[in-house]
């Protein structure tokens, strides 16, 4: 169901995110891992996601609560470190090998895998967030946090062979739900959470493809980009990242170009459900977030839902990012998944 947004109030006090010391012990056979699940970590719970940056935005003008019932949280999810494993999930048709590291919950499978997708600018980051990784196989999901070919300037993807321009991208993604239907471990339905870079992937991806095979079942989108060739947001002199970004992906300057790679032009009346999700001063332009949900809407898109945060301004003079907010939004978004995957 299309609604509007939910319009939560953050107090003033901003979260901090801790890292605690959970290994006490690394032999030389888990140095690798250890590495790369610690890159992935420091590069999804420090500092704005490097697709964007600086200064203000203008308040939302829409503040109407929506009290849907399959937003209720409850209960709380309790994630506890998690045994993880690097596997390769694709060598795509240039060679490259992709990974993912797996979080597999308690008990016995199968169960719905949940792809996490990082942010990075579509030029950057590492598998994560981990955080949000183990939260999900906390509350039952085969919990993979994926990498995919980035831009150039990707330092994170040394064994990528092509760069990463649009639509390679979000080729990996779809390679990554075709094989987590495949694994024995899933029970054949594939969700996203995905964060900035990762939020539009998982939108591009839930509004493309075939249901059941290459077409998410379901969808969270953390501060997205939706639609790369919007004019304000091209203009936005406070957030010049976004431009830079947008046009390195998709390997052009054309607008109509930007706008035929973005994940709006995709949707239809069919895309699967969506749980958009933004702060009042977000890094990603304020006209990504009402840019899809008109997209939504003149489709005649039924199912979706979207959440405002508003919350006062961190020292940098902006409000959090991505999955800088997932402690405050993951029950929200996990019963959200948990209802549309429960729903025949």
């Amino acid at each position: 169901m299309s609604t509007s947004p939910a319009h939560y109030r953050k107090p003033a006090t901003r979260c901090a995110t801790v890292i605690s010391p959970f290994l006490r012990h690394l032999n030389t056979g888990t140095l690798a891992l250890f590495m790369f699940v610690a890159l992935a970590f420091l590069s999804t719970t420090h500092g704005k996601d490097p697709e964007t940056s600086e200064s203000a935005l203008p308040k939302a003008t829409k503040t109407e609560v929506d009290p849907s019932p399959s937003l209720d949280p409850s209960p709380t999810v309790t994630s506890t470190p998690t045994p993880t494993n690097q596997e390769i999930y694709a060598i795509t048709p240039d060679g490259t090998p992709l990974h993912w590291l797996v979080y597999t919950p308690t008990g016995s499978g199968p169960w719905p895998a949940a792809l996490v997708i990082h942010v990075g600018g579509f030029r950057a980051g590492y598998p994560g967030s981990l955080e949000a990784a183990q939260d999900l196989a906390a509350a039952g999901y085969l919990a993979l946090a994926i990498e995919y070919h980035l831009a150039p300037r990707a330092k994170p993807m040394p064994q990528q062979v092509t760069p990463g321009y649009y639509p390679l991208q979000t080729d990996d993604v779809r390679d990554a739900i075709m094989a987590a239907r495949r694994d024995p471990r899933c029970n054949g339905k594939v969700v996203a959470v995905g964060g900035s870079a990762g939020a539009s992937h998982a939108a591009y991806c839930a509004a493309t493809g075939t249901l059941g095979l290459d077409r998410f079942d379901a969808a969270v989108c953390l501060s997205g980009a939706y639609d790369f060739g919007d004019a304000q947001s091209l203009g936005d002199a406070l957030r010049r990242n976004f431009k830079t970004d947008v046009q390195n992906y998709v390997n052009t300057t054309d607008v109509t170009k930007l706008h035929a790679a973005s994940p709006v032009t995709f949707v239809t009346d069919s895309i699967s459900p969506l749980f958009l999700v933004a702060t009042n001063n977000d890094p990603m332009p304020f006209e990504q977030l009402p840019d899809m949900v008109d997209a939504l809407q003149s489709a005649g898109a039924a199912d979706y839902q979207q959440l405002l945060i508003t919350e006062p301004n961190g020292p940098d003079g902006l409000t959090r990012h991505a999955f800088e907010y997932w402690s405050d939004v993951k029950n929200h978004a996990i019963a959200f998944l948990n209802n549309r995957l429960a729903t025949p």
